[in-house]
């Protein structure tokens, strides 16, 4: 592909696919809405792979607003307060009852793991955000200091999760 594909800078499956897709529209292509397609993925989570899999999502999205400031698309937009009371109380409007609340919390805890693995990995790796730290970019391409996502993740202190 002439863009490049994944950008195997992302150091997490995390984002990738969102830095993908605005390469691609950024590019002039059209990305396509295929209903008749359907890929199943999913996988059973405990509550702690849960906390894990969303806080691995807040690191990528640290990758993926680097992604952006390279790409000089501006800085770090946060949605609305409205978009997150939506999401969070998305489920008490549809299931109601015990289940729209066990769900609701759910969404709540993603949003606060996914935050929280997002300034991680900005304090990890540096607090800026912008086009000046493209020499930045080319360190983090570097494996040796990454710790393992298992050994940051099961740290309790971080995730909340035991």
């Amino acid at each position: 592909m002439a863009m490049g594909g994944f950008d195997e800078g992302f150091r997490l499956a995390a984002a990738e696919d969102r830095d993908l897709c605005e390469r691609w529209r950024r590019a002039g292509r059209d990305l396509q809405f295929a209903p008749d397609v359907v890929v199943d993925h999913a996988h059973a989570l405990s509550f702690a792979r849960f906390n894990r899999q969303h806080f691995s999502y807040g690191r990528g999205a640290f990758d993926l607003h680097r992604s952006r400031a390279r790409r000089g698309q501006g800085a770090l937009a946060i949605e609305p307060v409205r978009f997150y009371s939506e999401l969070v109380t998305y489920p008490l409007r549809q299931s109601g009852g015990w289940r729209g609340v066990e769900l609701a919390t759910l969404h709540f805890w993603s949003q606060v793991a996914y935050a929280a693995g997002y300034f991680f990995e900005r304090i990890r790796r540096g607090w800026a955000i912008d086009s000046t730290a493209q020499a930045e970019a080319s360190a983090y391409h570097d494996a040796a200091d990454e710790p393992s996502l298992e050994a940051t993740a099961d740290q309790s202190s971080l995730n909340g999760a035991a």
